[in-house]
């Protein structure tokens, strides 16, 4: 049986995930002071990454959409399922630009471009700090959201719809 996703949009789907888990934990690590700058490093190598990644993912979406569902999903659970997708998009493109605004005006930043220090130390990049770190709040939300829904359809529903994201069928 041939999945509705493809190999393409599958590979990026996980592999941001193992991202965001590491940025998470880098992120954790960095501002608990835990390990020195290894976990900045860590951070900012995977935010960059990441921006690569989601870049790649948007572009996918646009040039090849995805095909309707081909389960009998009720109208609110696919009214919510594309809502969160939106969302999520939404606000990991938040997270990346403010993140990268923040590592900028760091003093030794290890980022491959940054933006002018002059910018990066501004009032306007500190509040752009100050949003990336209120962002883990929402992103962390609908990560749940996106984790319960794929979790319900894989033990309540009993149906295709994890399978379909994952890398072989049943």
């Amino acid at each position: 049986m041939n999945s509705r996703f493809s190999l393409y949009r599958r590979m990026m789907h996980w592999l941001t995930a193992v991202l965001i888990l590491g940025l998470a934990i880098s992120g954790m690590s960095y501002s608990n002071e835990i390990g020195g700058k290894i976990p900045l490093l860590i951070h900012q190598i995977f935010g960059q990454t990441l921006i690569i990644f989601l870049a790649l993912r948007l572009l996918g979406l646009i040039w090849s959409p995805a095909e309707p569902a081909k389960t009998k999903h009720a109208a609110w659970e696919r009214l919510l399922s594309k809502t969160v997708q939106i969302l999520l998009y939404a606000v990991m493109i938040a997270f990346l630009v403010t993140g990268f605004v923040a590592a900028s005006g760091l003093r030794e930043p290890s980022l491959i471009w940054s933006l002018p220090l002059s910018f990066a130390r501004s009032d306007m990049a500190e509040t752009l700090t100050e949003v990336h770190f209120f962002l883990k709040i929402p992103l962390l939300a609908l990560l749940s959201l996106h984790i319960s829904a794929a979790l319900k359809h894989a033990f309540w529903d009993k149906d295709q719809t994890l399978q379909d994201m994952w890398f072989k069928h049943r």
